[in-house]
């Protein structure tokens, strides 16, 4: 019983961060309020950031939905094509911020932090697709454990930034490049060490924590 409420408050902290990332993208997108440091670059590449943040977004409201196991029992033609777009907000936002992994704030240790983390989220996508289309369920639900870890790159990104910034007394110039891998390489150990611990191949244990599951 307790590991199962547990189960559920992390999947609702998930959840929860992840729709208030997508309800802050929204702000930014719409208003073009970007952060002071980022403006110029943003602005100049508005079309490659503008695929990047609505096809982030879309990933990063249905990822938390995509771990529901019930969903997959009960309804999995809603569970497939919720997949299909998950991987078309992934494309066309994995293609945005590799472009703008070029041009990104803080140099080449940004270019290539950003750049590593598009090519690996375009990676598991792809990867997840073809073993699903291969019928290769539980290589399926490893790539997506990993895919889903880098989608929440979003949300760590912003955790991350504050906390060096805040708590590390790092300048902006000096946080930005470090949080270009800091936001997504922990997401991936801890993928990994899901995968390789977990009795399921899935985190189908997460996935249970949905507010139907029970």
């Amino acid at each position: 019983m307790i590991a199962q409420l547990l189960r559920k408050i992390g999947w609702t902290i998930m959840l929860t961060l992840a729709l208030l990332i997508v309800a802050y993208a929204t702000f930014v997108l719409t208003t073009g309020m970007f952060p002071a440091p980022l403006r110029q670059s943003f602005q100049v590449h508005h079309v490659a950031i503008t695929a990047h943040i609505i096809g982030a977004m879309v990933a990063l409201a249905l990822a938390p939905i995509q771990l529901l196991a019930w969903l997959r029992r009960r309804h999995i033609a809603i569970h497939r094509w919720l997949g299909r777009l998950a991987i078309s907000g992934m494309l066309v936002g994995g293609l945005g911020g590799l472009v703008m992994s070029t041009v990104s704030y803080g140099g080449m240790a940004s270019h290539l932090g950003f750049a590593g983390m598009a090519l690996a989220w375009l990676s598991t996508a792809a990867l997840g697709y073809r073993s699903i289309r291969a019928r290769q369920i539980a290589m399926h639900r490893r790539w997506m454990i990993r895919n889903v870890a880098l989608t929440l790159a979003a949300v760590t990104l912003r955790i991350w930034l504050p906390l060096l910034m805040k708590g590390a007394h790092m300048p902006f110039d000096t946080a930005y490049p470090i949080v270009a891998w800091l936001c997504w390489l922990p997401n991936l150990l801890i993928a990994e060490i899901i995968i390789r611990h977990s009795n399921q191949p899935t985190v189908q244990a997460i996935a249970q924590s949905g507010p139907a599951a029970s």
